[in-house]
């Protein structure tokens, strides 16, 4: 639980970055360098697709004018999300953080029981626009991601002060949404609290992290 409740907040943390260089040249089937690895068109392309499919999900709708810029800004998330990750398999590399094959072999398996049938599972990667080999890209990353986290993220406490603080403010909240509403017990909200608390300050830790990755990559887009 640990590590999947880590991976969720470092993602968290990927997303509301924006870090490297523009570059008005055009470097063909390169998209973007890392540190002197490249990342490809192909890559880019692959990563845009699963985020453009994501948001149709999601109800969102590319066309038009607004939708435009939309797309813009997906765009920009693909390319960041690659430059990001990449930058940080690195750094993990460096650490012996990577995740190993049998870390991967046991989550895919582990994934796979939750569907009826192999063509089941392959189905549902089909309908993500996934191929298997990119899914266990995506799973490595993100075991990599939990086995570097669970190692250079620090143990956080809360205080009394802030469960209370957190308290108030969420029944401020209930009862401006709606008079009269019933707010439960501090008690019966306690441990919500104080793990949505720890989520927060652990969030700050692998900001501050990937900020310091960031700073020391060297970077520049061609795209």
């Amino acid at each position: 639980m640990l590590k999947k409740g880590i991976v969720a907040i470092f993602v968290a943390a990927l997303l509301v970055l924006s870090f490297g260089c523009q570059s008005e040249e055009k470097q063909g089937e390169v998209a973007a360098t890392v540190n002197g690895e490249n990342i490809t068109m192909d890559e880019y392309q692959s990563r845009l697709e699963t985020l453009m499919l994501s948001y149709e999900q999601q109800g969102a709708d590319f066309e038009g004018e607004e939708g435009e810029e939309m797309k813009a800004q997906v765009e920009q998330m693909a390319i960041q999300n690659l430059i990001q990750q990449k930058a940080f398999m690195q750094k993990a590399e460096e650490k012996n953080s990577i995740a190993t094959q049998e870390q991967l072999d046991g989550e895919i398996e582990q994934i796979k029981t939750q569907f009826e049938s192999e063509e089941k599972f392959q189905e549902a990667l089909e309908n993500n626009q996934l191929t298997e080999n990119e899914f266990e890209s995506m799973l490595k990353f993100d075991l990599t991601m939990a086995n570097y986290m669970e190692e250079n993220v620090e143990e956080v406490e809360v205080t009394e002060s802030e469960v209370q603080e957190a308290y108030e403010s969420y029944a401020q909240q209930m009862q401006g949404m709606e008079e009269g509403a019933q707010v439960p017990k501090l008690e019966e909200l306690r441990p919500d609290l104080e793990e949505m608390l720890k989520g927060q300050k652990q969030q700050e830790q692998m900001t501050q992290i990937m900020e310091e990755i960031m700073e020391n990559s060297d970077i520049e887009t061609f795209i």
